[in-house]
Order: C-alpha cells, then sequence, then structure tokens
C-alpha cells in the first residue's frame, strides 16, 4: 500500500533526522522571530533545542522551548535579534566567532533560515582552538621581535668591527675582524 510505504519513508527520515539532531556535537537551536507593528525583529521565541546547546547552556529544552530568548536571557543583547531577525526575514545566512562572556568561551555561531520567519543557530565550542590560535599568535610574535632585535645586535656588530678595524688601519695596524662571512678582515 502506498499509503504504508510513505509513512514508513516519512518514520526512518524522522529517525534520521532525530540521531543527527541528538548528535551534533554543536548545539542547535531553531527560533521563531517575533516582530513589531513595523516588521522588525524584536524577540526570538525558542522551537526546539538539542542535547548539546543544553549542555553548552546549562539549560534543559522544556525549560526554553516555547520560552522568548528575553524570558531565558533577560540580558539578551539586541544586536543578536536584529542578526538572526535579518536571516529569518531575508534568508541571508550570518556567522560570527564571539567571546561568550557568561560561559567566559569563545564559540562560532552560524545562522541560516530553515523557512521564513524561523533561524537557526548553530553554536560551535571553539575556546580550546582560540586559546591555541592566540597563544601562537603571541610566540610568533615574540619570534619575530625577538629576531628583529638579533638582527638589530648583528648590524651594530658589524658596524663596531668596521669601526674597529678602521682604527687599526688608522694606528697602522692589520684589522681584527671580518665584517661579511666570505672575506679575512677588511
Amino acid at each position: 500500500n502506498l499509503r504504508t510505504e510513505i509513512s514508513e519513508k516519512t518514520t526512518e527520515s524522522e529517525e534520521r533526522f532525530r540521531a543527527l539532531f541528538s548528535a551534533m556535537n554543536s548545539g542547535l537551536s531553531l527560533f521563531e522571530v517575533m516582530c513589531d507593528d513595523a516588521g522588525d525583529p524584536v524577540n526570538l521565541r525558542f522551537l526546539q533545542v538539542n542535547p548539546t546547546y543544553e549542555q553548552q547552556n546549562n539549560l534543559k529544552a522544556e525549560d526554553v522551548v516555547g520560552k522568548t530568548i528575553l524570558e531565558v536571557y533577560p540580558g539578551f543583547d539586541p544586536q543578536w535579534i536584529t542578526y538572526y531577525g535579518k536571516v529569518a526575514l531575508t534568508g541571508e545566512p550570518f556567522e560570527k566567532e564571539v567571546f561568550n562572556q557568561p560561559e567566559n568561551k569563545y564559540f562560532n555561531y552560524k545562522a541560516f533560515s530553515p523557512k521564513k520567519g524561523q533561524v537557526a543557530s548553530i553554536s560551535t565550542d571553539i575556546h580550546q582552538q582560540k586559546l591555541d590560535q592566540i597563544a601562537l599568535e603571541k610566540r610568533k610574535d615574540e619570534l619575530e621581535r625577538f629576531n628583529r632585535l638579533s638582527v638589530g645586535r648583528e648590524l651594530k656588530m658589524i658596524e663596531l668591527k668596521k669601526e674597529i678595524n678602521q682604527l687599526c688601519r688608522d694606528l697602522g695596524k692589520k684589522p681584527r675582524y671580518r665584517t661579511t662571512f666570505n672575506q679575512d678582515a677588511d
């Protein structure tokens, strides 16, 4: 029967979706955008969150689904409502790396619109990667600074050796130092 076959395929598809949704190592939240009379986004209503979102935010789905972002996070930055609202209303995706103060961690946020008026947000904990990147950049800067100092010192030493050699010549003595790699004392 065609109806049974369609029902079975739908059930299989839903099970695959639930497994993927639950197994993601990134937090996923789905919101409905709430707009004022002028059509400007003013709030977001939670429609769904996955287990990783619950972990990242120390919340339970049953405590957030159906509530607005401002109910769950009273101090939520309104700029994010604007960002997410734009995604939901235009379909244009958004991505941003931020340091999340409450969690004291770096996250990468990606948002896309699965349906007009809705926005899905994927939050990936990039804290360790960001700390590693910052440490590498700091080390690179230190090495570059050390290299500049070393090169500067070497150039000063060459100049001093040239001056000493010139003084030796002025005194009628043999120069003491080589000032280039391929010659004896000049």
